[in-house]
């Protein structure tokens, strides 16, 4: 699964082997292998390749389908905001998210 989630995200965003092997430390030829493979990425790597493409290691070793560069969804970010989504209304959620339009506004951070 390792070697089918690092050549998919390599692919989907558009760099090389030998770019992503220069963002984590190691040469193009070790990327391959990983891909093909043939050798499996030490934690410390998993940890690299995990940051530079921004999902969990869990995602990379197959263990979950969801990674962090995709949208929250309004159940995650209820469970966010209010430490669990049991019960939470949809008029709650949207008050929440009207607030926090109003507060952007305000601090100019749109």
């Amino acid at each position: 699964m390792v070697k089918e989630r690092i050549k998919s995200l390599r692919e989907e965003k558009g760099v090389s082997q030998t770019t992503l092997g220069k963002a984590i430390g190691v040469g193009q030829s070790t990327v391959a292998m990983w891909e093909n493979g043939k050798n499996k990425p030490e934690y410390v790597y998993l940890e690299r390749i995990a940051d530079y493409f921004r999902v969990s290691i869990d995602y990379l070793l197959g263990r979950s389908d969801r990674h962090f560069g995709s949208e929250p969804t309004k159940e995650d970010i209820k469970f966010a905001l209010f430490n669990g989504a049991e019960g939470i209304t949809d008029d709650m959620y949207d008050e929440v998210l009207k607030f926090a339009d109003y507060v952007r506004h305000k601090y100019g951070k749109e």
